[in-house]
């Protein structure tokens, strides 16, 4: 598989693919099945697909990517409907791993995986507070699992020379490289993180009503 730069422009089929994968999951939890299979990662990896580099329009330098703030506006259904169903500690954790699979699997850089993992598990442990049946925590708990969708370019503000030199080992481009890396600035920052968060925000609200009328 190839490095899937999450950072470039989304490429809306292969989010649709992901979110499929992930209320895969919340099926297999509703029919008490085990959340982690041997399959898992294959069929997240298959998200990811050889081609979504290019879709995502790596043309695009330095362009701060809108994939995680729509995966926030769309996955929340998912992330609700899975605390509604469950109620119980490590089921959001467990969606963090899923996540971290995800990015490791289709071949991001090898830290990557590390802020799905922690955002899921802070946002567990908040809706936990709550007992998860508190809607203003249940929200802010998706808001700050949202986050862990930055992962990728997270890593490569933390990491830049590491990231750049596991693109080039892959046999990227230099040319490449240069159109995919988001420099850390107060502006990309404050799109990414906080577009991430308000479109959690307005997804979360939107699917918190859904599900409450559903």
């Amino acid at each position: 598989i190839e490095v899937c730069d999450w950072s470039s422009d989304v490429c809306s089929s292969d989010l649709e693919d992901l979110r499929l994968a992930l209320g895969q999951a919340v099926l297999r939890t509703q029919l008490n099945a085990p959340l982690l299979d041997a399959e898992l990662p294959h069929r997240l990896a298959s998200a990811a697909k050889p081609h979504l580099a290019d879709c995502l329009g790596s043309s695009s330098p330095n362009r701060p990517s809108l994939a995680p703030a729509l995966a926030a506006l769309f996955a929340g259904w998912v992330y609700l409907g899975l605390i509604r169903k469950t109620k119980q500690f490590g089921a959001i954790t467990s969606l963090g791993i899923f996540m971290s699979l995800f990015f490791f699997a289709s071949g991001h850089f090898v830290l990557a995986f590390l802020p799905s993992l922690i955002a899921g598990l802070v946002a567990d442990l908040l809706a936990k507070q709550g007992n998860y049946e508190n809607d203003k925590l249940n929200l802010i708990s998706y808001m700050i699992f949202s986050l862990g969708n930055l992962a990728p370019i997270i890593t490569m503000w933390l990491a830049p020379k590491a990231y750049v030199a596991q693109l080039l080992s892959k046999g990227k481009t230099q040319d490449y490289v240069d159109q995919v890396m988001v420099p850390f600035t107060a502006s990309h920052a404050l799109i990414l993180i906080g577009g991430t968060l308000m479109t959690a925000l307005i997804g979360g609200y939107i699917a918190q009503n859904w599900l409450k009328n559903k």
